[in-house]
């Protein structure tokens, strides 16, 4: 009976998990279109008048070609879905998604860095984090099991320096970096709330190191359960997150006849910013997906063990 339960409850959680990341995918190539169009609009009000400009023009090249890898980034989510769904996911769109990833954070590392004057140890932390995903990646694709175990330790470790860093009181918000004069709630790097972004990649770093350990020494529901609260954590702010950040664009956008950024604003900005914030939805259905799969995830982990 239990076997029988199993059988029907991976399907669900398979389908369930699939659309999620369908979504997720499209609705972050379709948020970053308009990232571009504003980091590109404010690029273009800067001068090479002082050193201090300069900095901040090829700080914003380097979030706009983080918001570039992104978009990368994005697509590969929605090809890694499509295998998956199929039965014919491969270790490979892991790898290639993990050095994306880790390379859309060191761009905007950088170009946090270069945006603010003052050390400022967030933006050093964001920086730095993805030197040991990009080290945890490398381990993991070599076939000693030794490697393996080293990877997921920096990994796990890499994931602790990004929650740190992305943590309230460290954390550096992005686009209000590049739009000083807005007011806006910032999400965190990508586009949940900053303060469950970190435990969320810590959590699974710390899934991928118990899966590795834990994959031969039997049933372990701690093997099982990980994953699915990483992916719960980050669902709920995935929906929280693009929620607020929609509404504060609805507000400038209300404003705008009488006050704030796009008052007298190009017609080009202010169809840009309702675009974005009509994208934003997406990810807000993707998040509720996410959290659903996420429900059946501890449903089929759970299952599995009693079995």
């Amino acid at each position: 009976m239990e076997s029988h339960k199993t059988a029907r409850s991976q399907p669900f959680f398979r389908k369930l998990l699939v659309s999620a990341l369908l979504v997720l995918g499209a609705g972050y190539a379709l948020n970053s279109v308009p990232a571009i169009l504003m980091f590109h609009y404010r690029f273009s009000q800067l001068s090479l008048s002082s050193f201090q400009n300069v900095l901040d023009m090829i700080g914003i090249l380097s979030i706009m070609f983080a918001s570039v890898i992104f978009i990368a980034l994005s697509v590969l989510v929605v090809v890694g879905a499509i295998k998956y769904s199929l039965g014919d996911f491969s270790r490979g769109v892991v790898v290639v998604g993990v050095f994306l990833g880790s390379l859309y954070l060191l761009c905007l590392g950088v170009g946090s860095v270069l945006l603010i004057s003052d050390t400022n140890w967030g933006a050093i932390l964001l920086t730095t984090s993805p030197m040991f995903f990009m080290t945890a990646i490398a381990c993991h694709v070599s076939s000693s099991p030794r490697a393996k175990l080293v990877g997921s330790l920096v990994g796990l470790l890499g994931g602790i320096i990004f929650a740190f860093a992305v943590s309230p009181l460290l954390r550096v918000e992005i686009f209000k970096l590049v739009f000083t004069e807005w007011d806006v709630s910032v999400p965190g790097p990508f586009m949940s709330m900053a303060v469950v972004e970190g435990p969320a990649l810590a959590i699974g770093s710390l899934a991928a190191l118990f899966y590795s350990t834990l994959d031969k020494n039997g049933e372990n529901p701690v093997k099982y359960v990980l994953y699915p609260i990483a992916t719960l954590t980050y669902g709920f702010g995935i929906v929280i997150g693009p929620l607020v950040l929609s509404l504060s664009f609805l507000n400038l956008l209300w404003k705008a006849p009488w006050l704030g950024p796009l008052h007298n604003a190009p017609d080009l900005l202010s169809n840009t910013i309702t675009f974005w914030s009509a994208s934003l939805v997406i990810l807000i259905i993707g998040g509720i997906m996410l959290i659903l799969a996420s429900l059946a995830g501890f449903y089929h982990a759970l299952s599995t063990v009693k079995e």
